[in-house]
């Protein structure tokens, strides 16, 4: 009896150090646990609405037996990161919450920056996504996609928010009058005649060419839109016939002006001419 007693007092034991256990892992890795519905939910769009869930799934984080031993150095520094990384993630779920999603996509990044997880490029992909900013949403769901560690249903899930984003860009191709022309789109250079693929929205077009004028406009593309833009460019690009004429004026009349001032300055009279035209000089 007392043998059986002693057995079930150590099985006792064991099972509270391994729920102990199990509470610190789940404590350590609450930093981006799952917080309200399901990635459907997430993923489900509807207007004016913010996601129902705003975090990731935490299954890829790793248990704490199988972390590589560190320094205390290494450790602090690593908690710190974390910490910084944690109180931004929240200021991002504030921000989403209440429809700010440029702040919250910040907040997001710099999460992201400090401690990468995958958890939150679902958040920041998200965020994207209700800007408009579909590349930059398919490219983040992307890679959590292949760091994290989605089931079988949130993979499907995320995969059809993407289709449904690239069904949404638009395409732009720039066609120039002037072979060897420089395409500019929002800064970013581009090939001519090449399809170019952008966030639905306003974009800036820039085309220059030697001795051609300058071509810049602003341009406005739906979702799903595929435009082809025909740029004729103008002679120019040295000085204009208008510009000359501009410049010798300027000096005709600054010779003019200088002139009087001169004379002015010099002091003298002038001389009295009378009605027999005969001009009397000052003596």
């Amino acid at each position: 009896m007392q043998k059986w007693t002693s057995i079930a007092i150590a099985m006792a034991v064991f099972a509270g150090a391994s729920t102990s256990q199990a509470q610190s892992t789940n404590g350590s890795s609450s930093i981006f646990a799952p917080s309200l519905a399901s990635t459907a939910a997430a993923l489900a769009e509807r207007p004016g609405a913010a996601p129902q869930r705003l975090i990731a799934d935490v299954r890829d984080t790793p248990s704490r037996a199988a972390r590589p031993r560190r320094n205390s150095a290494v450790l602090a520094q690593s908690g710190d990161a974390q910490t910084r990384a944690r109180a931004r993630f929240d200021d991002g779920r504030r921000y989403a919450s209440q429809l700010e999603w440029a702040q919250a996509a910040q907040a997001f990044e710099e999460s992201y920056q400090l401690f990468p997880r995958p958890n939150t490029l679902f958040n920041l992909g998200l965020a994207h996504r209700a800007l408009g900013q579909y590349l930059k949403a398919i490219d983040e769901l992307e890679r959590f996609l292949q760091e994290g560690t989605p089931t079988p249903e949130e993979r499907t899930e995320v995969s059809d928010a993407l289709d449904l984003m690239r069904g949404r860009l638009a395409h732009l191709t720039v066609a120039p009058s002037i072979e060897n022309s420089r395409i500019a789109i929002d800064g970013r250079p581009a090939e001519p005649n090449t399809d170019v693929v952008l966030d639905p929205g306003n974009h800036t077009v820039e085309v220059t060419a030697q001795g051609h004028v300058r071509n810049a406009q602003t341009i406005t593309l739906r979702q799903s839109e595929s435009r082809r833009l025909d740029v004729r460019m103008e002679r120019g690009g040295g000085i204009s016939t208008g510009a000359v004429i501009g410049i010798v004026s300027g000096v005709v009349v600054a010779g003019v002006v200088a002139g009087i001032l001169i004379w002015q300055l010099s002091g003298e009279e002038k001389p009295y001419c009378g009605t027999l035209n005969y001009c009397i000089m000052p003596q």
